[in-house]
């Protein structure tokens, strides 16, 4: 049987994740996981941001400022747009957009 957790968010209100019974808190609210998640939060806060990532946002905005200026078509900048979000959220330019094949495009 699935019951609420009784944490409660930053903001006040009620968790609305689930629980089995007998436990009465989710992961993120349950102090026996207290450790575990300030170490995961402490390895966050020292991540730094990939290099790349700003590569990427740099594309974007070229071809926005393209594409605003009418230099570029909608479309082509449309799915340039969908194989960097690719790139960056797989990490590889070895990359297939979605709904092709392998070697369709």
């Amino acid at each position: 049987m699935h019951t609420r957790c009784a944490g409660t968010k930053r903001d006040g209100s009620p968790c609305t994740a689930t629980v089995e019974a007998p436990k009465r808190f989710c992961w993120w609210h349950d102090a026996a996981n207290a450790d575990q998640r300030r170490r995961a939060a402490s390895k966050a806060g020292k991540a730094k941001p990939s290099r790349e990532l700003g590569s990427v946002k740099a594309r974007l905005l070229d071809i926005a400022d393209d594409v605003l200026a009418e230099r570029t078509d909608k479309g082509v900048a449309a799915v340039a747009s969908q194989v960097l979000y690719r790139i960056r959220v797989n990490g590889s330019r070895n990359v297939t957009p979605p709904g092709a094949t392998s070697g369709s495009w």
